[in-house]
């Protein structure tokens, strides 16, 4: 019966390319990500991000992503992505999770130092930040009305392909689970969207 129940509540996503997305952020990740699931948005896909209150850490993260599969069990066209910052996060803890998150057959999307830099990207190339307070003020530098708990993602998206190309230039070793260097993978995220109609 509960089994039953969790495909029926899963049907409406059945027709589409099924992304779920877990953040490790509760407010500024999951705002970017809705705004792709707007019913105006072409596209043969969904996004189900893992709303949660408080910011987490990145096991947490993995974990909520392993729950929602093993009790929704949305069968095998759906993607599953982690969406973390790099942070205050050792690198020990990085590898051991992306390690982990490899064998569940989760993809991980790392932006470096924070998911601002991702933001970032879609108005200006990116120049080394001091830390994610510093990528923070420059983001204000440039989106003057951009805070963490409201913004419009609309102000940004019109950079979506620019952020792309940018990110993909800083990445100098994309075969690596998490970018060392400042940047964010969250390209790699988006052009798995574009693959299923997401257009920029």
């Amino acid at each position: 019966m509960a089994r039953s129940r969790a495909r029926r509540n899963l049907s409406r996503y059945s027709s589409k390319r099924l992304f779920v997305v877990s953040t490790e952020g509760y407010r500024t990740e999951p705002t970017y990500f809705d705004y792709f699931n707007h019913p105006d948005r072409k596209g043969d896909f969904t996004i189900r991000v893992l709303k949660h209150r408080t910011k987490t850490d990145p096991e947490e993260v993995l974990r909520r992503l392993i729950h929602f599969r093993r009790q929704k069990n949305p069968g095998r066209d759906t993607e599953y992505w982690m969406v973390l910052d790099k942070d205050n996060w050792t690198e020990n803890q990085l590898d051991s999770v992306c390690a982990k998150a490899n064998k569940e057959g989760v993809q991980v999307a790392l932006s470096n130092p924070c998911f601002e830099a991702w933001l970032y990207l879609h108005m200006a190339q990116a120049r080394p930040f001091t830390d994610a307070q510093d990528c923070l003020s420059r983001l204000q530098g440039q989106a003057a009305s951009y805070e963490k708990s409201k913004y419009d993602v609309s102000q940004f998206t019109p950079g979506l392909a620019d952020a792309v190309s940018r990110a993909e230039q800083l990445d100098t070793n994309p075969n690596t689970s998490w970018p060392r260097e400042q940047g964010s993978h969250m390209y790699k995220l988006m052009n798995q969207l574009k693959k299923y109609g997401l257009d920029f």
